[in-house]
């Protein structure tokens, strides 16, 4: 069952147009199997000095999300 998982999830890897499709295919597929509702991913910005958040999954639509936030 593991070794399915990696391989479709490998698959669509491939296929990802962005890295925010990326993103939501690996946490649609892995995140169950580790009872994941929410998945924020986070890049460091272009002076690589800031974390910035690239992309949220699961997170309901009235949420408003500061991608500094707490972030030095």
């Amino acid at each position: 069952a593991q070794q399915a998982l990696l391989l479709s999830v490998t698959r669509e890897m491939v296929l990802a147009d962005d890295e925010t499709s990326l993103a939501r295919v690996v946490f649609e597929a892995v995140g169950p199997h580790l009872d994941a509702d929410v998945c924020f991913n986070y890049r460091l910005d272009e002076d690589g000095q800031r974390l910035v958040l690239a992309a949220g999954f699961g997170i309901p639509a009235d949420v408003t999300l500061n991608p500094y936030r707490g972030c030095p």
